[in-house]
C-alpha cells in the first residue's frame, strides 16, 4: 500500500500507519526472540505499552521512537514510513535492512 500524504504549506508529510509501525516493531523484536517484557525494559516502558503500540492502538511518542531506533538498529523514517535510504532517494522496504 503507498504511504498517504498531507499537504502543510505545500510540503507534503507522510502520514504515519500506526498498525504498520507496529508490525514493524513486533517483526524485529520476534526476529530476535525478545519477548514485549524484553524490549520494554530496554527501552524504559511497561510491557503493556509494548503491546499498545504492536497493536496499533498507540503510537510510541518521540523519546521512545528514538530509543527504539536505538535498541532495534533500525532508522526513524524505516519504524515510521518502512522506507530505507538508497542514494539520495527512498523506497519502501518492508522487509529487513540491508
Amino acid at each position: 500500500m503507498a504511504p498517504r500524504f498531507r499537504r502543510i504549506r505545500s510540503v507534503e508529510i507522510p502520514l504515519v500507519d500506526r498498525n504498520a509501525v507496529g508490525q514493524r516493531i513486533a517483526t524485529v523484536r520476534r526476529s530476535r526472540a525478545w519477548r514485549q517484557v524484553d524490549l520494554a525494559k530496554l527501552v524504559g516502558v511497561k510491557k503493556g505499552t509494548i503491546a499498545l503500540w504492536e497493536t496499533g492502538i498507540r503510537l510510541p511518542n518521540i523519546g521512545h521512537l528514538i530509543a527504539l531506533s536505538i535498541v532495534l538498529r533500525r532508522k526513524l523514517d524505516w519504524l515510521l514510513f518502512g522506507w530505507r535510504e538508497i542514494g539520495r532517494r527512498r523506497r519502501k522496504n518492508t522487509g529487513s535492512r540491508k
